[in-house]
């Protein structure tokens, strides 16, 4: 079976929203949808190979992948148990806080487009009160004001980040209420995670999108507290880097994995494929045993914005694609091969890095949060000139990242999809940004192969 078999359904067009929601589909037709069956093919040829009979698809980003993977094993016969698991690398991070020492300063200080006062404490799920109380006891142990709700939301240059942190490190209320929410996290996340059958042995297998598995060695270190020695092996779409720790189990890689060209990355934008798996429901921020239900359920971080119209039509597109696809009557799963992974990367790499003008503006309308507490979100696109567009030459950056200084207001945020924002934006001469914009990202992920 060809993807090129498959047609298209067809669509009503008739006002701008309609012509845009249009677009989106086509996106999720010529692009999401071979795209993810591909990957998940790979996924369930690989599980098979490796013995697995049960497979926990990650929200949110596995959401469609968890559907294309049901659809697989019933067509199929795969006798393949998939179940979608909800949780997120704030709940299951807070959960794990207690456990870890100060490693999960590693995660509540780690970099991000965003970084300001009240972005750090909402990874570690603090609210007003809460922050207030923090900030009141690092001015006092600091003789100051300069930390308050009135002034949180500042960005942080890479100085002043590194003094925020060493003040919370030290702040007896910060300590407390790290031990506190974890302590009423990790007993949330326990026993979801023993109620959907994650601790029944040793054996864990999880499929998500990736970039760093850290999410893989956050789930280990709870389930070593209720399984011996859990034997974990995470299939991701691609990884940037991954867990040394031998504990944290195996990793397995479809699309680049750490030791892949830096081409491979440098041609991709993970931040666009966050969104081509979007979710009609909300982050899960913990858990909760409802007397209603008789069971743990998840508690969603509501965060005031979403995606839900733009994600269903995708999902409902990628669920008619993958059936469709599925129907051929001469389909062997035995017949994946490498060719689904090449057709993937020149499908990505014209959609991600030469997009049209109209997609980027149709699908560019989707929001997008790279940080653990989804605690902000902004256009996957943006407006952009050529005053804004002087931060993305190289030798400038440089200089930036090396500053101590204040970051420019202009410089902060980044752009999530600079490729998309060019192609909206109409500006002359973008080979400029988009070459700068290469040569950057080939710099910084080779500086990060080498440490």
């Amino acid at each position: 079976m060809d993807f090129r078999d498959v047609a298209a359904p067809a669509v009503d067009v008739e006002t701008k929203k309609d012509i845009e929601a249009g677009i989106v589909g086509r996106i999720a037709d010529d692009v999401i949808s071979p795209v993810l069956i591909s990957f998940v093919w790979w996924v369930l040829a690989s599980a098979v190979k490796n013995g697995h009979k049960k497979l926990y698809f990650l929200a949110r980003d596995a959401y469609s992948m968890h559907r294309i993977a049901k659809r697989f094993c019933e067509r199929f016969g795969l006798g393949m148990d998939c179940r979608y698991l909800h949780g997120s690398r704030l709940a299951w991070r807070s959960a794990a806080y207690s456990l870890v020492g100060d490693e999960k300063y590693d995660n509540i200080f780690s970099g991000g487009y965003l970084l300001t006062p009240r972005v750090i404490l909402e990874r570690a799920m603090a609210d007003a009160e809460q922050r207030a109380a923090i900030y009141g006891d690092i001015n006092k142990n600091n003789h100051s004001s300069r930390y308050a709700l009135s002034n949180e939301n500042y960005a942080l240059s890479p100085a002043e980040m590194k003094a925020f942190a060493e003040k919370l490190k030290t702040s007896g209320v910060f300590g407390e209420y790290l031990d506190e929410l974890s302590n009423r996290q990790f007993r949330g996340a326990s026993m979801y995670l023993r109620q959907e059958g994650v601790f029944d042995g040793s054996d864990i297998a999880v499929v998500d999108s990736g970039w760093t598995g850290s999410i893989q060695r956050t789930l280990r270190q709870i389930a070593e507290r209720s399984v011996r020695d859990p034997k974990i092996t995470g299939y991701y779409f691609g990884l940037y880097a991954q867990s040394a720790d031998t504990r944290d189990g195996a990793y397995e890689t479809w699309y680049f994995g750490p030791k892949s060209r830096v081409s491979e990355m440098t041609n991709f934008n993970n931040n666009v494929f966050e969104c081509m798996c979007a979710c009609p429901s909300h982050m899960t921020s913990g858990y909760e045993f409802s007397g209603r239900e008789g069971r743990y359920v998840p508690i969603f971080r509501d965060s005031g914005k979403n995606n839900f119209e733009m994600a269903e039509l995708i999902c409902d597109r990628i669920d008619k694609y993958s059936a469709d696809f599925l129907s051929g009557s001469g389909m062997k799963f035995e017949d994946y091969s490498e060719k689904y992974l090449d057709m993937s990367k020149k499908i990505l790499r014209r959609f991600m890095i030469n997009p049209t003008k109209d997609e980027a503006e149709a699908f560019g309308r989707l929001t997008f949060c790279d940080d653990a507490s989804d605690s902000y979100d902004g256009g996957l696109v943006c407006a952009v000139d050529k005053k804004y567009l002087k931060n993305y030459i190289a030798p400038r950056r440089f200089m930036q990242k090396i500053s101590k200084r204040k970051i420019p207001k202009e410089a902060a945020p980044d752009l999530f999809w600079l490729h998309g924002s060019l192609a909206a934006s109409g500006i002359k001469r973008q080979n400029r940004y988009r070459f700068n914009y290469k040569l950057w990202e080939t710099l910084r992920l080779i500086a990060k192969k080498r440490k």
